[in-house]
């Protein structure tokens, strides 16, 4: 006789939600994340186990109004959801349904949990050609209680289509977020992503990324995070035809109570194809940072050209780093390597500061606004540079740090 294994409350609940479809089955299959999973050997997702996560409510007008009032002034078109819910801007058609395309042979735990409680997102397909310019996604929390949202965003860009996306994240109270971004970039189009997660200190942010890259086209990634308890950005990129690039770059500046993992996963399956990734982190306090990258060399993926990066600057004793760069190549004509680095403020640097009048706390300041400076100028499109750097230093982190 066979023991049936306990349910924790958290599947249950969501489980719950789901009702009986496809999602739900899959669901009850696949389970939530867990420690004994490899992928989750450093980010502890416990808590999606142990506590149950209701649906959202929406906000009324005047806590609807006040809300949408604490948006920083963000470019282009703005599209915005609060609380899984498309309130201003058009979110365009979502084609709903959870069939996906053959990318999904390894599925993240995070997607199943998304595809059983999924809410429709941003749908966006950009013509052949057309340059769309910045589109602002918006997306805001605010809860009482302790609350999931599911989004999914699907984006397609035609051949030579161009677009940035600012894609913007913060919220307040106990909630999970737990968007899924499917991206797929046509022959010799561009999609430039920037994102930036300011959710509340009692938050979860779980998002899954999954762009595929046609020939000669080029996604290149940006992500800022400030905010949230637990912060875990999971991004698979499959360079599918020849002359494909990805540039999955980021910084973490986090600090005590505060988890922030940064995991990819890039596929090279076709010849000539180029992969950049470059994640600096900043931790103070009792703060952890995880970043986890694999490149994978398909065997008929000949001059392949990829590079990882990890940095970290850690500000006290008890700030931790985890990193797990990954090489998996089946190709012998390759040009594949990874770094980190792992290291305190330079105390030189500090004292040379003091020298010329600068307090201490505000030579601490500067260089680690360098030290993320340096990375953040990775970001795709220069004109948000100033917006990025705008945001660090409005951050409560730095000030902490300081």
């Amino acid at each position: 006789m066979t023991a049936t294994p306990r349910m924790s409350p958290g599947l249950a609940g969501f489980l719950d939600r789901a009702g009986s479809g496809a999602g739900a089955r899959l669901l009850r299959e696949t389970g939530l994340p867990h420690r004994r999973l490899e992928a989750w050997r450093y980010t502890n997702p416990r808590s999606l186990s142990e506590q149950v996560f209701a649906a959202p409510s929406q906000p009324d007008a005047a806590t609807l109004s006040a809300l949408l009032g604490t948006l920083p002034d963000l470019p282009g078109r703005r599209v915005t959801f609060v609380n899984g819910v498309a309130s201003e801007g058009d979110a365009g058609a979502d084609a709903g349904g959870i069939d996906r395309k053959s990318s999904d042979t390894a599925i993240s735990p995070l997607t199943v949990l998304n595809r059983a409680l999924r809410q429709p997102g941003l749908t966006l397909e950009i013509g052949e050609g057309v340059d769309e310019g910045i589109v602002s996604l918006a997306t805001l929390n605010q809860h009482e209680t302790l609350s999931s949202t599911h989004l999914h965003h699907r984006i397609h860009l035609k051949r030579g289509a161009r677009l940035v996306l600012l894609d913007f994240e913060k919220g307040d109270g106990p909630y999970l977020a737990n968007p899924v971004y499917d991206f797929d970039v046509g022959p010799d189009a561009t999609l430039a992503h920037i994102r930036i997660i300011e959710d509340s200190r009692a938050a979860e942010s779980l998002s899954v990324i999954e762009a595929r890259v046609a020939a000669g086209g080029v996604y290149n990634s940006f992500t800022l995070v400030l905010g949230g308890a637990l912060s875990r950005q999971e991004i698979y990129a499959h360079l599918i035809e020849e002359g494909a690039a990805v540039h999955i770059n980021g910084a973490q500046l986090i600090g005590t109570g505060q988890t922030g993992d940064i995991t990819s996963v890039i596929n090279h399956s076709a010849a000539h194809c180029q992969s950049r990734q470059t994640v600096a982190n900043v931790i103070y306090g009792r703060g952890k940072g995880v970043f986890q990258g694999k490149v994978v060399v398909a065997p008929h993926a000949q001059k392949t050209d990829g590079f990882q990066m990890n940095q970290a600057l850690l500000l006290s004793p008890e700030a931790e780093i985890n990193s797990k760069p990954e090489l998996e190549i089946y190709a012998d004509d390759v040009k594949c390597s990874h770094g980190a680095t792992v290291g305190a403020i330079d105390g030189e640097q500090l004292f040379y500061l003091r020298t010329r009048g600068i307090d201490e706390t505000r030579a601490r300041e500067m260089l680690i606004e360098a030290f993320l400076m340096e990375v953040i100028a990775l970001a795709p499109c220069e004109a948000l540079l100033p917006f990025l750097h705008q945001r660090v230093a409005a951050s409560a982190n730095l000030r902490h740090v300081s």
